[in-house]
This record gives C-alpha cells, sequence and structure tokens, in this order.
C-alpha cells in the first residue's frame, strides 16, 4: 500500500505519477522510498515548521523504478517532503 501519491498532468507529455512506498524512520539510517517517472529529479526536503524547508544536498535523477532518498533528521519531530522538478 502507498502511504501518499501524487499525480501531476503534462499536456503534451507522459504524466507524472509518483507514489511514497515506505517509509523507514528507525535506525542509523532513515529514508524513504518513492516510485520515479524518467525525466524527472526527485529531492527530500526536511522542515521543523512547515515554513522553512532545508534541501538535501542534492536531487536525484529518476530511474523510471524506485529510488531509496535517504533522510538526515535533525530532530525527532521534523517534517519531509519530496520535491519532484524537471
Amino acid at each position: 500500500a502507498e502511504l501518499a501519491e501524487l499525480t501531476l498532468p503534462t499536456p503534451g507529455a507522459a504524466n507524472l505519477s509518483t507514489k511514497i512506498t515506505r517509509l523507514a524512520l528507525t535506525g542509523a539510517a532513515p529514508e524513504i522510498e518513492v516510485t520515479t517517472t524518467l525525466g524527472w529529479n526527485y529531492l527530500l526536503e526536511t522542515s521543523a515548521d512547515l515554513q522553512t524547508w532545508h534541501p538535501a544536498p542534492s536531487a536525484v535523477p529518476a530511474t523510471g523504478n524506485t529510488l531509496i532518498l535517504p533522510a538526515n533528521l535533525p530532530a525527532p519531530d521534523t517534517f519531509l517532503r519530496v520535491r519532484v522538478s524537471r
């Protein structure tokens, strides 16, 4: 089962469809697993207040399969989001 899903209509091109398929926030290396669409980049961002967002060092290009994005959690009450861009 998916934890979240995004579908973005893109006229004249294939639609973007991304699902968060796994969220592992325990252990030494928390991570988020997402499905990807070729031609898009995926960037994990964190926030303590939902106002100011801090991006990971770099976006990860899509493979067309799933990607695992490592989550650097600076505090226990950290919000996460995945930014998708071309």
